[in-house]
């Protein structure tokens, strides 16, 4: 009987879990496991620390100081906090959930404020700041042989003393000028002034599918299958190179009028290649569209992440929002893991059955389940 009450509570647990889909469940239980040996692991150093302390003032004084050992002790395990909740929320998330990347933001560099930081680069005038990100700017500029708007993107000047963020830069220079698709970005020549690395590369006079996205909700299915079509043959494309992008998300895409093309190779990895100038701390590809397999630490990624990033990406077009949705970052990479991919026709009934399908089975968690 105690067996059997037993087994009827984990079914019902497991039935509640699958029928109002409560897939929170497993980010509490993460977060009870990370703050309960949290709290014993600072009990224990709190302790520890007063008696050990209390033991060494008396020595010192000839008497009994527990005020000054439970100040002392405080500001230990005050110190102590952070250091030992990031080893321990490391440690849980690798061994119950096999999560493998430090997913904790990495701080940014310092950027003046205001417009743009150059106006003049090498042979260069006239630049207007229209981008930055984590390691490079990107402005348009007039190029003087080609007689046309092109765009510059630069090394930031924190990081051209780095020689891995140079070699990373370079690489991915010379990632991008191997390719030539309609729709992937064109690389029209590399090189590096005044000691800073550079590309210049085709100029698109239009947004990016995020901000697309974002001005005109979801799309219907005829709107955004010729977008998903062309995406879908510049990563076809790609992989038949042996190249994996591992970021594909909409902000990384742009649209030149109608033609959508794909940008920021910045840590695409070259399948048998060599050099692994894929990170410097941090996380590889944005967590909203990451691949199971990349939060994992896989050392075999191959096209299939692209196709779950993509999928996701795909999701987003259909239905105007992500599929896994959560504030915390933690909980949005264990709902990668282990939360199975919505329905779109819960959101958009008028889609068919088949690209449903289809779009589900590229979010499928196992690799072997997504379209080669």
């Amino acid at each position: 009987l105690y067996a059997l009450s037993t087994m009827i509570v984990s079914v019902s647990i497991g039935f509640a879990m699958l029928r109002y889909r409560l897939w929170d469940a497993d980010f509490v239980i993460n977060r009870g496991l990370i703050y309960g040996a949290l709290t014993g692991a600072l009990g224990l150093i709190f302790f520890s620390g007063f008696f050990l302390l209390q033991r060494v003032l008396e020595a010192l004084t000839g008497g009994r100081q527990p005020t000054l050992a439970a100040v002392a002790a405080t500001a230990i395990v005050t110190v102590s906090f952070n250091p030992v909740r990031r080893r321990l929320r490391r440690f849980v998330d690798g061994r119950f959930y096999g999560i493998q990347i430090d997913y904790t933001p990495a701080p940014a560099h310092a950027i003046p404020p205001g417009g743009a930081t150059r106006t003049h680069f090498g042979a260069y005038a006239d630049l207007q700041l229209i981008g930055r990100g984590g390691m490079a700017e990107v402005y348009r500029a007039g190029d003087p042989k080609l007689n046309r708007a092109v765009a510059i993107k630069i090394l930031s000047s924190a990081l051209a003393v780095d020689s891995d963020f140079r070699k990373r830069f370079e690489r991915e220079a010379q990632t991008v000028g191997a390719l030539k698709h309609p729709n992937i970005v064109q690389l029209l020549n590399f090189g590096e002034a005044d000691g800073t690395p550079y590309m210049v590369m085709e100029f698109i006079d239009g947004p990016d599918l995020g901000g697309y996205l974002k001005a005109r909700g979801r799309l219907t299915f005829a709107q955004a299958l010729p977008l998903i079509t062309s995406i879908a043959s510049a990563l076809d494309y790609a992989h038949a190179q042996g190249l994996v992008h591992r970021d594909i998300k909409p902000s990384n895409v742009m649209l030149d009028g109608a033609r959508p093309v794909l940008t920021d190779f910045g840590i695409a990895k070259i399948i048998g290649g060599h050099t692994r100038y894929t990170q410097t701390g941090g996380v590889l590809g944005t967590l909203d569209y990451i691949a199971p397999e990349q939060i994992q630490g896989a050392q075999d990624i191959d096209g299939r992440a692209d196709v779950y990033s993509f999928g996701v990406m795909v999701y987003q077009m259909l239905t105007g929002g992500l599929p896994f949705k959560h504030h915390n970052a933690g909980a949005l990479l264990i709902s990668h893991l282990t939360q199975p991919p919505p329905d779109a026709r819960e959101i958009a009934p008028d889609l068919s059955r088949e690209t449903a399908n289809a779009v589900r089975r590229a979010m499928a968690k196992n690799p072997d389940e997504r379209f080669a």
